[in-house]
């Protein structure tokens, strides 16, 4: 099977397991690694220059993930764009490689800018589009956008053969739309991250807590702000940066709270080298219904994770390796008398939830 993949965040040019902390870039590289999987073409929409400049396109060097650049080449503005628009499809059509005119070819959408440049192209073919997390209910979406990101949502539920989510509120908005077509695919980690660190959880002064995450407007921003004020001898880093909000501003009065600001996955091993209890921090919205990576990424280090009770499924989810509080007291027991994880416990859970096993399951039912 060929896979062209839209939504990347970026060319690939060499990235390991490592260097990738976002949903698309992980599931693009799972497909890679699929044995019943023969390429990848990462669609890549860029500007007119770029699309006839190959010198300057960034060459993938991994062997079966390869970078393809579309753009628009004739211009499509007002009463021209009926005619344009075609004759761009056709062009497009002879920079993509020779192999899409298969019949076991699949493109595997992601969020709605992958969808965007999947209809752009105007493709035909067998389509996957992955929603990621609830898009239509995000807390991040202004009303004024709501009906024409529904619409979207629409018409790329009809054109898929599979919709896609981590979340199951996405997944009941679309059934609630008459939609049978849909599976989850929750977030997952890679297996070389897991590398459990040797830290001795015990209270003291260098006693660390750790969030990561964007600062947006889904972390329940009370409760992180209350424990800097309870625990004054508690190091709270936060690495992330802001998104439509000013938290990282909030932070700013608190000693206590080490801002990091955004850190490459590397970096941010360095910092949970040295964590006693890594944190979660979720507003209860239906919406919210997603399982981070990072809590993932946590667990892959082996450290106490405590959240908050952002979903009823939360503990299910990750087989109550996780210490879920439903109130702000128990929120800070938890982290102060936080657990070792166990370990004969933690590994099976790891190992099923890679990001090869997540995509290997759907590629092989899609494959059949």
């Amino acid at each position: 099977m060929i896979v062209y993949y839209f939504g990347a965040d970026s060319p690939w040019y060499n990235q390991s397991e490592i260097d990738i902390n976002r949903r698309n870039m992980a599931v693009l590289l799972a497909i890679a690694e699929q044995p019943n999987i023969k390429l990848v073409y990462n669609v890549i929409r860029c500007t007119r220059a770029l699309l006839f400049n190959k010198k300057d396109q960034i060459v993938s060097l991994h062997p079966k993930i390869k970078n393809v650049y579309i753009a628009i080449i004739l211009p499509e503005r007002g009463v021209l764009k009926k005619i344009t628009q075609p004759l761009n499809r056709v062009l497009l059509k002879t920079f993509l490689p020779k192999e899409k005119k298969g019949q076991n070819n699949l493109s595997w959408c992601y969020w709605p800018r992958g969808y965007e440049d999947y209809k752009f192209l105007g493709l035909l073919d067998r389509m996957v589009f992955d929603t990621d997390h609830n898009i239509i209910e995000d807390p991040n979406l202004a009303q004024n956008h709501k009906k024409n990101r529904t619409q979207l949502l629409i018409e790329a539920g009809n054109r898929a053969e599979i919709i896609l989510s981590s979340s199951r509120s996405m997944i009941a908005w679309y059934t609630s739309k008459g939609f049978n077509n849909t599976k989850m695919l929750m977030n997952g980690v890679f297996k070389s991250r897991v590398h459990f660190v040797d830290t001795v959880n015990k209270a003291g002064d260098d006693f660390q807590v750790t969030y990561c995450g964007t600062l947006s407007k889904w972390i329940k921003l009370e409760w992180l702000l209350k424990m800097a004020k309870d625990q004054p001898n508690w190091t709270i880093n936060i690495i992330g940066k802001n998104f439509k909000t000013e938290l990282a501003d909030e932070f700013e009065i608190y000693k206590n709270i080490k801002m990091h600001g955004f850190l490459k996955p590397s970096e941010v091993d360095a910092i949970l080298q040295k964590t006693n209890v890594c944190i979660g921090l979720y507003r209860e919205e239906p919406a919210l219904d997603v399982n981070s990576m990072k809590i993932y990424d946590y667990l892959a280090k082996g450290l106490p994770v405590v959240v908050n009770k952002y979903h009823a499924h939360l503990g299910e989810d990750f087989e109550h390796l996780i210490m879920v509080e439903d109130n702000y007291t128990d929120f800070v027991s938890a982290i102060k008398y936080a657990k070792p994880i166990e370990k004969d416990k933690l590994k099976p859970f790891l190992n099923n939830v890679t990001w090869q096993n997540r995509v290997k399951a759907l590629t092989q039912s899609i494959d059949a």
